[in-house]
This record gives C-alpha cells, structure tokens and sequence, in this order.
C-alpha cells in the first residue's frame, strides 16, 4: 500500500530525480506500445516466397526453401504453395511457378480442379503454361477465385479446353497481366475450351457481390466455343489491350459493367456469321464506360450495344468484313462514336433501333436514344447508317461520309438530327 500511496503523489511534490524517473518510466512505456513499434515488431519477418517446380514428373512446392508439397499433381503443388502463405495477410506474397505443365481430370474426386486464390494473393507464372488435355474438360479451371480481394494472376499460358482459363466471382482489386490463352486449334467449335476470361457476381451472374476494381493489362484470347472475356457485374475496370481471335461467341462483352476505361479492343473472326460481335455491352451496361479504340476484323457484329447500355464513349472504330451490322446499337442511350471507318459489311453500317415493349426475353429496356455518331467513313455496306422505329429518338448522326454504299442514310426517330452526311 504505501508503494502506491507512494506512486500517488502529486508530482509536483516529487523531487528532481523522481520526476526524472518517472517520465523516463512512462515514455519508454508509451514508446514500446506504440502503434508504429507494434507495426515494426509484426512486419520484422519479410513475405513468404513460394516457388513451384518440376523435377521430370515430380511436382514440388517449397515455401522460404521448405517443402511443403511433392508429387505428380501439378494443380495440388501450386495450391499447396498458395495454401502454405501466411494466414490471415494484409499483404501480398508470391507463387512462383516456374514450370510448365499437364492437367487432367483422371482420378478427380471434386467438381472443380482449380487452383484457388486466396487473398493478397500474386500468382506469377513466368511465362510458363497449363496444358488442359483431354476432351469435354468441363470440370477444370486453371484459376478461379471467389470472395477474395488483392489478388493477381501474371504471366500465364493456358492451352487445350478448360471450361474457363480464369474464372472470378465476386472478387475485389485484382490484376490479370500478361495472360495468354488458346483453348483449341480445331475448326470446330464444339471441341474447344468453353471461354477465356469470366467474372460473375453471387449464385446469378447478375446478383451478389460485385466484383470491383479491375485491371486487365494485354490480354490474348483464341479458339473459344464461347466468349473470350466476359465481365458480369464489374465495377471499375481498367484495360490497355485485349486481343481476341476465332471466339465461338463475342471478343469482348461487358454485361452489368460500370466505370470501366478500356484502351484497345482487336477482335478477329468474333462468331462470324452469328449475331455476336468483336466488342459488346449488354444487360445494363454503363455508365462510364469508355473506350479508345475498338478492331473488328470479320467478327458476327463489329460493336453491338443492346439491353439497357448507357453512358459508352468509343473514340474509334476499324471495322472490316462483318457478316452483320458493322454497329448495332439497340435499346441503347447516352453512346457515342467518334471516328473511324466502317467497310463491307452484310448489313446496316450503323443501325440505331429499338424493340417494342414486351419484345424478347429479359425487362423492357429503354429505347435507343442520345445516340450519336460522327465523323465516320463507312462504306460498302448495304446502307451507311439506318435508324429504325419503335421508340427510337433524338439521336445526332453528323459529319460522316456516306459514299460508296448501296443506300446512304435514313432517319425515322422523331428529334433525331442528321447534318453534314455525305452521300453520292
């Protein structure tokens, strides 16, 4: 008792060398539980390294030098390196494979064989490929993440056909870098991987969590029975390049995007002959959603906007050989074109239109309207730019040069404007 009676004392009653004392005591306390001591003590050991190698037919997963994986299963070691990373992170560790390899689904005892990305998570492939052999891989997903944030998948390969190459639903802050995907030679597409790129939100597509803050960085997409990315309920996305060549469906196609800054779009043979196009936005895409340029070379449609899309900007457009539209722009507002030129095309050039109420499946969406395009050359086409009734108004179509089609240009929307258009 009188050692705290003792440590009650007024201060100011103390003598030098107490107070001296007690400063001392109360500052080296406060110091040693500091937030910025407590941060130093919990980063002094450095991120876990994972690395992911193969010794002829030996698989083998070490984390800071260790083992923790050794085996046949090329998929088992690399989730038994991302499972081995520090629990419960709010920092990013690395997987390196530095391997290529096989996967197959012989032996599989679950519905999906993926690799399964956990948070603050870097997944870095080296350039290295997975190989999907066999037919009708329904079951496998190279990479597939769900409800994670911070993650990143980089240099990836992947061959043969996979249901998906990457698969993501309802994740957050994630990066997709050099990722190069080609899921089958043959001509037919019923034998090809099912699609490159895929994000979803909950039990529907179009529910649950959104996926946010995308970052799509040179993308390279070929030989898919369907589309070879398509974005569900994403919003914030940032693109340099995706590059698409012989997809079963659309190149690129946003449904329920939002906030999205898109650099390059280069679709080639996009379902040639069908009604998917090399770029598409569908099912509420929008707004802001913007888009330096789009290439589509003998794709279904070159862009086809449709199903409640709004707020979309495309500075340019090269689209050459479409078996339909070069652009459809259907129950679409607040879009606008640019620039750029439009060629030989087995349909409209550019067609605005609208669908009646209670036409076709899904909600009834708004009509085509606020749409303009400008300054484009199209040519060759049966008509240049055609807008078509129902519900169809006030678009602006100015400064194009018309010439060289079979018909040039018709205006049906009532306060649609058409000026400074050049026909023959």
């Amino acid at each position: 008792m009188h050692n705290l009676f003792t440590f009650l004392r007024p201060y100011s009653s103390r003598s030098l060398y107490q107070r001296t004392a007690i400063v001392f005591s109360v500052t080296a306390a406060l110091t040693l539980f500091s937030p910025s001591v407590l941060q130093a003590e919990e980063s002094e050991s450095e991120p876990r390294e994972a690395e992911v190698t193969k010794e002829d037919d030996t698989w083998t997963a070490r984390i800071d030098g260790e083992a923790v994986y050794s085996g046949e299963n090329m998929i088992e070691a690399v989730q038994a390196a991302v499972n081995g990373l520090t629990p419960e992170r709010d920092w990013k560790e690395t997987v390196h494979v530095k391997d290529s390899g096989t996967v197959t689904d012989e032996g599989a005892n679950e519905d999906i064989i993926a690799i399964h990305l956990a948070s603050y998570t870097v997944l870095d492939f080296h350039g290295n490929t997975i190989e999907v052999a066999g037919r009708d891989n329904n079951a496998i997903i190279p990479v597939r993440a769900q409800d994670v944030q911070h993650i990143e998948v980089r240099n990836l390969k992947v061959t043969g056909n996979p249901r998906f190459g990457i698969f993501m639903k309802g994740c957050e802050d994630v990066t997709m870098a050099e990722i190069h995907l080609s899921l089958g030679e043959t001509e037919r597409t019923d034998q090809r991987g099912g699609a490159g790129i895929r994000t979803e939100g909950g039990d529907r597509p179009w529910s649950g969590h959104w996926n946010r803050n995308y970052v799509l960085d040179n993308i390279f997409v070929e030989d898919t029975r369907g589309h070879g990315v398509e974005l569900w309920r994403t919003d914030g996305l940032q693109v340099t390049t995706i590059t698409t060549r012989n997809t079963g469906y659309a190149g690129v196609l946003l449904n329920q995007t939002r906030n999205a800054r898109i650099g390059l779009v280069e679709a080639y043979r996009a379902n040639y002959g069908g009604g998917y196009a090399g770029f598409r936005t569908a099912n509420d895409a929008g707004p802001n959603i913007e888009v330096d340029k789009v290439i589509a070379i003998e794709c279904g449609r070159g862009v086809f906007t449709v199903s409640g899309s709004h707020g979309i900007t495309i500075h340019e457009v090269e689209i050459i050989g479409s078996s339909g539209h070069g652009m459809l722009i259907e129950d679409t507002e607040n879009f606008t074109v640019n620039g750029g030129s439009i060629t030989d095309t087995g349909a409209e050039g550019v067609r605005i239109t609208s669908r009646r109420l209670g036409q076709g499946p899904g909600s009834d969406h708004h009509p085509a309207s606020n749409v303009t395009i400008q300054n484009l050359r199209i040519s060759g086409c049966p008509w240049g730019i055609r807008e078509t009734l129902p519900r169809t108004n006030n678009n602006r179509i100015v400064n194009n040069d018309l010439r060289g089609n079979q018909n040039c240009i018709e205006i049906q929307g009532e306060g649609t404007v058409a000026e400074n258009n050049r026909c023959d």
